[in-house]
């Protein structure tokens, strides 16, 4: 659950945008002060992009007396991790457990080393799309304490990739359906399809630090001074001669970018559509500075064959008087639909948000509320202490008063204990609901994997094919003795567990060519000859994970004697009951 921040501290790749709001009596937010400042490091050092952040940010806090006021912290798109994953339409309750288990076959480590949250974009009441954001560990952890070192408290941490919706909804509402939104920032852009039922979001490597890089190469300058002139021509805040040949490069870099740009949306486009059966795009909208690069507009139009649109993030809130009448509001607006996105949050019905502040964060957070509280308890308790001293006079009323209390109370505290027994036998049937579930999701990706690995054995045989696969599931009763129940002589109680065999017969045919025809003299053949190549069959299936052993394979030689030179043969393997089929 998120709550109001005063504070919105945007940490971009190569911009912080730090904004202040004040909340408004109709729930709206106006922004009374935003504080905008580039960031001056080595572009291609993860590591010095944080230090730069930090060190602007303590300025910014020192200068602007932001100390101590709770914040927001947004954190760039390429310092974070983000999946779409689709998983089987569950209740809420046991929604995070496969979210989480989905999730962990998607991503390169651990779930132990991110701090996650997740944010369902959509749900056709079968399957439920969900977008999984994480964030390392070690990472957030030295983040948030050496902005907490600075002064600033922070409440929340958040993703600036889902906060786009958030601003869209709030400003165009349902008029936004079936639109593109493609906020281009310096080191990545951020597409967000919207449709009737949810969103649907990609980013992509490649914005406006693409661009002076490459005007970069071809100048043969540093990419501070490409990024100089990139500003100065396209802003026209200097003027270049038509014959100089630095206008000329840098026309056609800016082309190739477009080109780029408009070949990822293009992909983007088709395989939205592709997985969540979208409808056609009715436009396009664009954001961020990037977007502003000349002519970049009326190139998408074209290629793309939908209306393009700016779409200014600051319609949805409130501006103070001082920033309506700033000159630079025109530009810097078009950075601002993250911060705008913070702000917005209230006001939506369905707001797209992840927190991914750590959790023992969370927990001091909520400590240090409940503050008051306990000190109020224990100021209290220790009058209630002192008063028998003062007084002994009212102290029998005060203990038969208790015990009446204590009496009339009893009986709640039975019925809600006997109510926390139910719930924890009911907790206990969905633990298991869920085992079986994750049981028959096991089991779907390990036929991926065996059928994976079946074909690799058909191949490494060779001229090999299976007609029939069948799987046969036989339930068994065992008696185990109990290692924790005993009868009343101290002997073990024998206990039956129920337990479930898995058996897999494979069987099909191998061609026998001349090498392998040869075995044959009249009548006669030999078994062990021909039978090398299923027994190398049978060999390769046997080293597989999913299976105990395999049985001796049956050959029908009859076939061979009526010349088809086929082998037909088959197979049974035991499956290891922990990797089912």
């Amino acid at each position: 659950m998120t709550s109001f921040t005063p504070l919105a501290v945007h940490c971009g790749a190569s911009n912080l945008c730090v904004a202040v709001f004040d909340e408004q009596s109709d729930g709206k937010h106006m922004l009374s002060q935003l504080i905008s400042e580039e960031l001056d490091y080595d572009i291609s050092s993860d590591d010095d992009w944080l230090s730069a952040t930090i060190v602007t940010l303590k300025e910014i806090v020192e200068n602007n007396k932001l100390k101590g006021k709770s914040a927001t912290l947004v954190l760039p798109g390429f310092r974070l991790l983000t999946k779409s994953i689709k998983i089987p339409h569950v209740d809420e309750s046991q929604r995070a457990q496969i979210i989480a288990f989905e999730a962990q076959q998607n991503i390169p480590y651990p779930l132990h080393e991110v701090v996650w949250d997740s944010e369902i974009v959509g749900d056709d009441g079968i399957e439920t799309d969900c977008l999984f954001i994480a964030v390392k560990n070690d990472f957030i952890l030295s983040f948030v304490n050496q902005l907490f070192a600075i002064g600033l408290n922070i409440q929340q941490v958040t993703a600036a990739s889902i906060l786009d919706y958030n601003a869209v909804k709030a400003s165009l509402g349902d008029a936004s359906d079936n639109k593109l939104l493609i906020n281009v920032g310096a080191r990545a852009s951020n597409l967000i399809f919207f449709s009737e039922n949810g969103f649907f979001i990609r980013n992509i490597s490649l914005g406006g630090n693409s661009l002076t890089q490459q005007i970069a190469d071809s100048m043969g300058v540093s990419f501070n001074k490409a990024e100089s002139f990139k500003v100065k021509f396209f802003s026209g805040a200097e003027s270049f001669a038509e014959d100089d040949p630095h206008v000329k490069m840098v026309l056609g870099c800016a082309q190739q970018f477009m080109q780029r740009m408009s070949t990822e949306i293009t992909r983007s486009v088709v395989n939205y559509r592709r997985q969540n059966k979208g409808k056609s795009l009715e436009g396009i909208l664009l954001t961020g500075r990037g977007s502003l690069l000349s002519g970049f507009s009326e190139y998408l139009a074209e290629k793309q064959k939908v209306s393009i649109d700016y779409f200014d993030p600051i319609d949805s809130i409130k501006l103070s008087d001082s920033l309506a009448a700033n000159d630079k509001m025109s530009i810097m607006r078009f950075q601002l639909s993250e911060i705008v996105g913070v702000a917005s949050h209230a006001q939506l019905e369905s707001p797209a948000f992840a927190d991914l502040l750590p959790q023992h964060i969370q927990a001091e957070r909520v400590l240090n509320k409940q503050k008051p509280l306990v000190l109020a308890g224990l100021s209290c308790l220790a009058v209630a202490s002192f008063l028998p001293f003062v007084s002994m006079s009212g102290a029998a009323d005060a203990l038969e008063r208790n015990q009446l209390a204590y009496s009339q109370a009893t009986p709640a505290f039975r019925a809600t204990s006997d109510e926390i027994s139910a719930i924890q036998a009911e907790a206990e049937l969905v633990a298991e609901k869920i085992s079986k579930l994750e049981t028959l999701t096991q089991s779907r990706f390990n036929w991926i994997f065996f059928f994976d690995e079946l074909q690799a054995s058909l191949n490494s045989v060779g001229d090999t094919w299976l007609d029939d696969l069948f799987v046969d599931r036989t339930q068994v009763v065992e008696t185990v003795e109990s290692s924790e129940e005993f009868d009343d002589f101290g002997n073990p109680l024998v206990l039956e567990k129920l337990t479930t065999n898995y058996s897999l017969t494979i069987s099909g045919r191998i061609l026998l060519r001349d090498d392998a025809s040869r075995a044959l003299t009249g009548d006669t053949i030999d078994p062990r000859a021909i039978s090398n190549r299923l027994r190398s069959l049978t060999n390769e299936l046997i080293q597989s994970e999913f299976f105990l052993n395999a049985s001796d394979p049956e050959i029908d030689f009859s076939v061979i004697d009526e010349g088809l030179n086929l082998l037909p043969f088959k197979v049974t393997l035991n499956v290891d009951p922990n990797r089912p089929l």
